[in-house]
């Protein structure tokens, strides 16, 4: 698992980042779109989800309340794309972006003949100056290692099921 970072010149309010991850497209994208998955995986610096709510066939709507050293907090946006399982994009909102839309776009590919593992390309846009990307850098960059993560371990859960058994060897 690597991330890569590229920073825009000073006064660019962008931040890029990619990840590769354990699993393939659909399993990446609907952990963006899915409640139980987002709980499971947008829990920065140690924070507990408190609820999460996503409405992505009427309102396009996402939010997470969150809790952590510093009090509850809340995250939220609107999808604004979707083409599933490639690219979504979406506003994002919190106490960070001082309650003002901002804008992510994600995208995913599959690696490989069997597409088995995927690379995300987050992009932050709109961030409010250098604090701003440099915090979101923080939060991006640890929640993508908790997203590698929860898709390792639901692939590992998966394994022995989805695997034929082994010819037994006679002694």
């Amino acid at each position: 698992m690597r991330i890569f970072r590229r920073w825009r010149p000073k006064g660019v309010e962008t931040l890029t980042l990619e990840r590769e991850l354990p699993a393939p497209p659909a399993a990446v994208y609907s952990a963006f779109t899915d409640a139980e998955a987002l709980m499971r995986w947008l829990r920065p610096f140690g924070a507990e989800p408190v609820a999460a709510a996503v409405d992505f066939e009427s309102g396009d709507w996402f939010r997470i309340e969150l809790a952590g050293r510093r009090g509850r907090w809340v995250i939220s946006g609107k999808y604004l794309e979707a083409e599933p399982p490639r690219r979504l994009r979406f506003s994002w909102e919190s106490p960070v972006t001082y309650d003002r839309p901002t804008l992510v776009t994600v995208t995913i590919l599959g690696l490989g003949a069997d597409a088995a593992t995927s690379r995300l390309e987050l992009v932050h846009e709109r961030l409010a100056g250098a604090l701003s990307v440099e915090r979101h850098d923080a939060f991006w960059a640890d929640v993508l290692d908790r997203l590698a993560e929860v898709l390792a371990a639901d692939l590992a859960a998966r394994a022995p099921a989805d695997r034929p058994p082994r010819p037994r060897v006679a002694d």
